[in-house]
């Protein structure tokens, strides 16, 4: 498994994702030493749920276990993938129930007190925010010349969305 821990990290290096730092610090402190001197062809659906029974005795997040899993998954995938394969057999993952409902929200006098204190600059974010659900990268992301006024929209890459794909964020009201 250190070996597929190892492809994983070269992985996210070679795509150059942002989060290749945050994985090499989850992987090294948590997963290598748990998974790190198995054999691949030994983890099971036993071991994955003795893993998680281990994350759970520790304040962790059910999301944060999973996201641990889909890394040792990822890690296998990339394993089966090489020639020769490295792993036979991907086990199942079954991930822990979440959640996630995003809470506080602003109801709309909240929110119009909280447009008019910011300054411009930052007035702009919270607005494509508020009427889109756009996330902070897709806001941080967009360009002048990826706002077509003439069709009220915005569009954003596929690199800056959550699930990679390009997509439009429209513009209401009057210009």
């Amino acid at each position: 498994m250190h070996q597929l821990c190892d492809l994983l990290a070269d992985d996210y290096r070679f795509k150059a994702r942002k989060s290749s730092y945050d994985t090499k610090l989850r992987v090294d402190g948590h997963l290598r030493p748990f998974f790190g001197a198995m054999k691949a062809q030994n983890l099971g659906t036993r071991v994955i749920r003795q893993y998680v029974d281990l994350r759970k005795r520790h304040p962790v997040a059910a999301a944060t276990i999973n996201k641990e899993l889909s890394f040792v998954r990822r890690a296998l995938r990339l394993g089966a993938q090489q020639d020769p394969p490295l792993v036979l057999r991907v086990p199942h993952f079954e991930m822990l129930p979440t959640d996630n409902i995003r809470e506080g929200t602003l109801e709309h006098e909240q929110y119009r007190a909280v447009r008019n204190a910011l300054p411009g600059y930052a007035r702009v974010a919270l607005v494509i925010a508020y009427h889109t659900g756009a996330h902070k990268g897709e806001i941080r992301a967009i360009r002048k010349d990826k706002i077509d006024l003439s069709a009220k929209r915005i569009q954003l890459l596929g690199r800056t969305t959550k699930n990679g794909k390009p997509r439009y964020l429209p513009i209401y009201g009057d210009i």
